[in-house]
């Protein structure tokens, strides 16, 4: 029966190219976002939103949605394929639990092959992205890696499951078929069922659904991980129900008006009534994935232009250097500029405070007006004077020591002392 599936794909294989290459590509994004939700010590260490990890498991969980409603379009159309040969198949005598276990075989075959194919092409485009990425910000992320034995085998897992379930489902939609019906698939018209009242009504609940979860994102930093997977949860129904039940309305009114009745557009009509009740999924996902992707933009632009306000209120410098070969005569607009000498002992880095006496360092300071920060100017004697003022250092000294945060630093009375305690 194995053999005869493989048969069976190789026959049709100009029919399930382009499924092939959809399986393939959803198998390597998936691949590519768990290298990355899998991998807890390359989010911790690259990123300073606690949430960092939660986010991405939400992500892949909702991809994971996304990937079951194509797989199940998918598996749908290829049982539509080949319901009139499984149909020839029964009239010449072949049981419908040996149709079901080649069917079953078949797409389980194209499952294994497509996600194996997909998780080598995932492997190459992270290693393409994260190269490209970091070369063209010239630099190395800590704990970055291209293969991940767990994302690999939660692909594998995942897709093959997804195939299997749909297995099972199309063998027991092709159980309650008699022959006849198979052999006359192609032929028949199955259109969706038209309620007048609850249309109208789930379509407006969806679109309510969907305005109050765009309502809700501007507050996402407040509701925390449970409201944004409320939100995903609202944003993806609603959608689902305000696409569904509002193309049916069009078509349904599209129908009879006198629109409908010029050129082609009754034949089109039609076949969008033929084909609605996929259509509308494949829509949902569409317009979900379009969605996530302005989203995304949106988060971006928001990055970009919230940059320079993020670098001001967190840092009072745009860049220190830890050589004294560093050339700021090209560099434009720079407001101010100083030169500290500092002592490394036992992993903690020591400062001269007579040269914050004469020229004082920067620090940033909340105004206690909401978020706006200050510029304040310390001396030497106020940051011996006043412990925890020294947060520029603390900055500075993890640059030193080449550390994201945990760095000590300490302020001397003069240059011995340093020396001394460098020593």
């Amino acid at each position: 029966m194995f053999q005869i599936a493989l048969k069976s794909l190789r026959a049709k294989w100009r029919d399930y190219t382009v499924l092939f290459v959809g399986l393939v590509i959803s198998a390597a994004i998936f691949y590519m976002l768990s290298a990355i939700a899998l991998n807890r010590d390359f989010l911790l260490n690259n990123s300073s939103i606690g949430l960092i990890v939660p986010v991405f498991m939400v992500g892949e969980f909702l991809l994971g949605v996304i990937t079951f409603v194509y797989l199940n379009f998918a598996n749908s159309f290829l049982l539509r394929l080949r319901q009139s040969e499984y149909g020839l198949m029964s009239m010449l005598g072949a049981k419908k639990s040996q149709i079901g276990d080649l069917l079953m075989q078949e797409t389980l075959a194209l499952g294994v092959i497509s996600t194996v194919i997909g998780i080598f092409a995932g492997i190459g485009l992270t290693a393409a992205s994260g190269n490209f990425l970091m070369n063209l910000l010239d630099t190395k992320l800590a704990n970055w890696s291209v293969f991940s034995f767990n994302a690999a085998l939660a692909t594998l897992v995942f897709f093959v499951a997804l195939f299997f379930i749909n297995g099972l489902y199309n063998r027991g939609r092709l159980s309650k078929q008699d022959t006849l019906t198979l052999l006359t698939a192609d032929k028949q018209v199955s259109q969706p069922k038209r309620h007048k009242l609850l249309d109208p009504l789930l379509g407006l609940v969806g679109l309510g659904l969907l305005i109050l979860s765009y309502v809700m994102m501007p507050g996402i930093v407040h509701l925390g991980l449970y409201g944004f997977i409320v939100v995903l949860v609202l944003n993806v129904w609603g959608t689902y129900w305000f696409v569904s039940r509002t193309l049916k309305m069009v078509t349904y009114a599209l129908r009879g008006s006198r629109f409908n009745n010029r050129g082609l557009r009754s034949f089109l009509n039609g076949q969008l009534l033929f084909r609605l009740p996929e259509y509308q999924r494949i829509l949902t996902v569409i317009s979900v994935m379009f969605g996530l992707a302005l989203g995304a933009m949106s988060v971006g632009q928001g990055y970009y232009r919230a940059l320079p306000q993020q670098a001001q209120s967190g840092q009072p410098f745009t860049a220190a250097y830890t050589s004294d070969k560093i050339s700021t005569s090209n560099l434009k607009d720079i407001t101010w500029e100083a030169t500290y000498h500092y002592s490394v002992n036992k992993g903690k880095v020591y400062f001269n405070g007579d040269e914050f006496n004469e020229k004082k360092l920067p620090t940033v300071v909340e105004t206690g007006k909401g978020n706006d920060t200050r510029i304040k100017w310390l001396t030497g004697d106020y940051l011996l004077a006043t412990p925890g003022s020294e947060y520029t250092l603390t900055s500075i000294a993890n640059q030193i020591l080449d550390k994201q945060y945990g760095a000590t630093a300490v302020v001397t009375h003069n240059e011995s002392e340093m020396a001394v305690e460098g020593m």
